[in-house]
């Protein structure tokens, strides 16, 4: 486990540094694009489509690492209530069915990508198939399922250390 748990903190960080660049670029490409249109009536066919589509990468691959990061809104004020095993089995419940609808999730996601209209689509602004920007998607629930192996262990591992 120590080795996933190295891959799994990798897959974080490349995440992370992705996200950090995507919402640099975005300001940076919003803000010239303040400057273009308000002081010389001029603007980038592509400016508003990339802005668009990394506001999509960023929610995606930001809401991995927020999961990764127990992050995300959970049932932390009921459960910090209940007594030890509950509590951790209260957990690994709601783990287990945010793992289900994830993994749906990412079912319909990868298989929207996989539509002609979709992949053979063209944006017209950045002239790329729209697979790309949709690609967020499926790559984010990915990556949120494979840090929901660690967090199962992680609570597992918890519910072992209290019965002993």
């Amino acid at each position: 486990m120590k080795h996933y748990k190295r891959a799994m903190s990798a897959l974080h960080n490349v995440l992370m540094v992705l996200v950090s660049a995507g919402l640099v670029v975005m300001i940076c490409v919003t803000a010239v694009e303040v400057v273009r249109r308000y002081l010389f009536g001029l603007s980038f066919s592509w400016a508003e489509e990339l802005v668009k589509y990394l506001m999509i990468m960023v929610a995606f691959f930001g809401g991995a690492v927020a999961y990764q990061d127990k992050g995300l809104v959970a049932l932390d004020m009921l459960t910090e209530k209940l007594p030890g095993n509950l509590k951790t089995a209260v957990a690994l419940l709601a783990e287990i069915l945010s793992v289900l609808v994830i993994a749906l999730l990412f079912k319909y996601s990868l298989q929207a990508i996989l539509k002609p209209g979709v992949y053979k689509q063209i944006s017209i602004g950045l002239g790329i198939s729209m697979a790309y920007p949709w690609a967020s998607m499926p790559i984010g629930f990915a990556a949120m399922l494979l840090f929901s192996v660690e967090h199962f262990y992680e609570l597992i591992a918890g519910f072992r250390r209290k019965e002993a």
